[in-house]
């Protein structure tokens, strides 16, 4: 956690700059460059959210975890954590597929914690399918007397056994340990997934049949309040 300044610093530089060169090389019509920085953008992205989950669990397993509570627009919200993992999906054949309600309407909510969880299912989405579909439903659901929003991930991967969904949200844990394992993920992004989903109020389910892909079902508040950690 003492070094994330040192990792963000140069990642975010690199990002920053990728995406310059990209608006270099559509304004010179240098159409020929824009494949491959988009290549380096989302690797870029990619390893970023990484190094920001290892700095997250640091922070909730010393218990200094905050809240920034602030209100938010979901489309646009939704529409730029699909824009951001499209290049890495495009890299495994899959394809996004969006259906919001027409009124999610705002969220008062911690808008990183709520995009980077976003974006860890559906990268964990992605990393098990490949020639084939990834769907996000969002939709805003009354429940006891309160507003909630109900994202659901639903790919058509390799799924999970029962022995695998019991071990999913432990940090560190990977469904297939092997050396010549062929799927990777440091196991960080889903334990940080449900520790967001309950700082937040929400809760994180999943449906899984091995061979069948797999849904994960995370519920949030539409305003979610401040609590000590």
């Amino acid at each position: 956690a003492k070094m994330s300044h040192e990792l963000r610093t140069p990642l975010n530089a690199i990002i920053g700059y990728t995406e310059m060169l990209q608006e270099d090389a559509r304004d010179k019509n240098e159409l020929e460059f824009i494949p491959d920085l988009q290549k380096i953008h989302g690797a870029s992205y990619h390893l970023l959210d990484l190094i920001n989950n290892l700095f997250n669990l640091a922070n909730i397993e010393s218990s200094k975890m905050d809240l920034y509570i602030e209100t938010f627009d979901l489309a646009p919200m939704i529409q730029d954590v699909v824009a951001t993992v499209t290049p890495l999906m495009e890299k495994q054949g899959n394809i996004a597929k969006v259906d919001c309600d027409s009124a999610l309407g705002t969220m008062s909510a911690d808008l990183t914690k709520v995009r980077q969880n976003l974006l860890n299912l559906l990268d964990n989405a992605n990393k098990f399918s490949k020639q084939s579909s990834i769907s996000l439903i969002v939709t805003r659901e009354s429940m006891e007397t309160a507003d909630w929003i109900i994202f659901k991930i639903i790919d058509q991967g390799i799924g999970m056994t029962a022995d695998q969904l019991q071990k999913l949200f432990q940090p560190f844990t990977q469904l297939d340990p092997s050396p010549t394992r062929k799927y990777g993920g440091s196991g960080v992004g889903l334990a940080i997934v449900k520790q967001f989903c309950e700082i937040m109020g929400g809760h994180i389910s999943v449906e899984s049949q091995f061979g069948q892909g797999t849904t994960f079902i995370m519920r949030i508040p539409a305003e979610v309040t401040a609590v000590d950690i």
